[in-house]
């Protein structure tokens, strides 16, 4: 292989490396042994699955705080449902 192709190559994998954040997080042996039971039967990695979980959680949570404050300076909100059938989408 050539050699400026390996030295770039290792400059990309440390980048990455420093890219990312180690997070320790202690989880309760129910939590642990259902995250190991999801990672064989997917066969993705535990680190991939809680990562996607933590996203799926923060998303939602963003969203809630973003309809609690609409609420709270006095605005409307709608359903999805609500919306949907006002689309005309209900069924």
């Amino acid at each position: 292989m050539d050699g400026n192709f390996q030295e770039s190559h290792k400059r990309c994998i440390i980048r990455q490396y420093l890219e990312e954040t180690m997070l320790n997080v202690k989880l309760p042996a129910r939590l642990e042994t259902r995250l190991a039971e999801l990672a064989a039967r997917t066969g993705k990695s535990a680190d991939a699955i809680t990562q996607a979980a933590l996203d799926l959680y923060l998303e939602e949570l963003e969203d809630y705080l973003d309809v609690a404050e609409i609420k709270k300076q006095g605005g409307e909100t709608i359903s999805l449902k609500e919306l949907g059938k006002s689309l005309g989408l209900d069924g």
